[in-house]
């Protein structure tokens, strides 16, 4: 028997969450997955406004990834909350280091929504094969300039080749 997999998104481009005027540019660019940001991309002090500048325009007729902000953050738990919207086919989680973070978000979005944790740290790639494990994790996502810095690392070119491919 042939079991036909979906085809998984090959390339990502980020947009911040608080510049709408990039959103449909976005979409029209051809991008398999367009990722709205509402951590790294925006300041501390646009989280709000960009949380409801997405909320406003997400809609059943285009489909996008929600990035949302750490769990460990103020934003997190409204983020989640966006999460189950239409027009939301996946949620990007940053900053996990622990199985318990992330089935928090799987237990608040709706069930066919995949999720797509960050491993940006030694403790979140100690713990990877547990994270990816969760029932609903389509992918793991390697966050390298975050790696580096929780490692106290400054890598040149090809020094975590291997953590990449684990």
């Amino acid at each position: 028997m042939n079991i036909k997999q979906p085809r998984l998104p090959r390339s990502y481009l980020f947009v911040p969450g608080d510049r709408p005027d990039r959103f449909e540019k976005a979409l029209a660019t051809g991008a398999d997955m367009i990722i709205l940001d509402l951590e790294d991309a925006v300041g501390a002090d646009n989280k709000t406004l960009a949380r409801e500048t997405v909320a406003s325009w997400l809609s059943s007729q285009r489909s996008i990834c929600l990035r949302v902000n750490g769990p460990d953050t103020d934003w997190f738990a409204d983020d989640l909350k966006l999460a189950s919207t239409a027009g939301i086919s996946s949620i990007m989680v940053p900053k996990i280091e622990a199985p318990d973070q992330l089935k928090r978000v799987v237990n608040a979005v709706a069930a066919n929504i995949p999720v797509l944790p960050f491993i940006e740290s030694a403790e979140g790639y100690w713990n990877m094969l547990e994270i990816a494990s969760i029932p609903g994790v389509q992918r793991l996502v390697f966050g390298t300039l975050d790696f580096l810095m929780n490692l106290g690392m400054s890598a040149q070119s090809d020094e975590l080749n291997s953590v990449r491919l684990q």
